[in-house]
């Protein structure tokens, strides 16, 4: 499906109502806006709409029927989970399927912005009961919290419009300023294979740049403060073609690195829950609305046929 969002120059979008706005670009003025004006929820209202309840699948939570349930997500990943222009309506592909999970087993969905690196904690404290924010469900986090698995994607590079900085490769990475959330798998992944892959190659380390304002990221990549912006591969696929009307930014040409599966974050003494939402999951995928939310946010390629728990390697 054809996108039809635009950005938005709204400085309340920009900063996305996590935090005061911070640093953005040194002595240039460049921005990339990634607000989103209108778009595919105009779309996907009427197909989250006619989800209906299970009552099968809303037994196995009958004690928490009647009251929201609190879903933590950091909101500064378009198109997965963000915020639309009067920057409070959640809104992405991920918002629409909680949703849409949550209609099925009778719950009303509460949507709770916080900082990436803070959602787990957030779970094992009991803060918020579930959490859908593009996070890689991998053995290390299964240690701390269980998955229920919804989407594959994988880490792709994108660069300033034209690669003045020459990558075409991971390898490229040496020497270079790299950005990415903190808490992320991309930086894990940098951290992980950074050291022996640039000292392989005779080079110096990447530099890991980390922050939870995913607009300072993109403004310091156009301005060339950073060389590359290491993410999702749905994410780098949105702001490459919407962003400065997609002439800011390109991916960098390439499998994507590590495809792994996202997982929707569960405690881990709630297997009720977790056991319910994969349930209502596969109905989703079963009955077509799965797909038709992830087509009208043109994430397709990213589709499952099976969910699964702790599915991640």
């Amino acid at each position: 499906m054809k996108k039809t969002w635009q950005f938005a120059t709204l400085a309340a979008a920009a900063c996305l109502g996590l935090s005061a706005c911070g640093g953005g670009t040194a002595g240039t003025g460049a921005s990339s806006q990634v607000g989103a004006e209108s778009g595919p929820q105009d779309v996907t209202a009427p197909i989250v709409k006619a989800v209906t309840k299970d009552d099968k699948l809303a037994g196995q939570v009958a004690d928490l029927q009647g009251k929201p349930i609190v879903v933590g997500a950091n909101l500064q990943t378009p198109p997965n989970g963000f915020l639309a222009a009067d920057a409070r309506t959640p809104i992405g592909f991920e918002i629409d399927l909680i949703t849409a999970i949550n209609k099925k087993l009778g719950l009303e969905t509460q949507i709770q912005n916080m900082p990436f690196d803070t959602l787990i904690t957030s779970l094992q404290s009991k803060r918020v009961s579930m959490t859908i924010s593009s996070m890689n469900d991998n053995a290390t986090r299964q240690e701390k919290i269980d998955f229920v698995d919804y989407f594959n994607s994988g880490i792709t590079l994108m660069v300033k419009k034209g690669n003045p900085s020459g990558i075409k490769s991971p390898e490229d990475l040496c020497g270079k300023k790299a950005s990415t959330a903190p808490g992320s798998s991309q930086e894990e992944w940098m951290e992980k294979v950074g050291p022996s892959m640039c000292q392989a190659k005779g080079k110096p380390p990447i530099q890991i740049v980390t922050s939870n304002l995913d607009q300072q990221r993109l403004n310091d990549l156009k301005s060339g403060r950073n060389d590359t912006e290491v993410n999702d591969l749905p994410y780098v696929s949105y702001a490459t073609t919407n962003a400065g009307k997609g002439q800011d930014f390109e991916a960098v040409p390439g499998k994507p690195i590590l495809a792994t599966p996202y997982g929707i974050g569960f405690h881990k003494d709630t297997p009720e829950l977790r056991d319910a939402v994969r349930g209502a999951l596969q109905e989703l995928i079963d009955d077509g609305t799965y797909g038709k939310i992830l087509k009208a946010w043109n994430v397709s390629n990213g589709a499952i046929v099976k969910t699964v728990v702790n599915g991640g390697k």
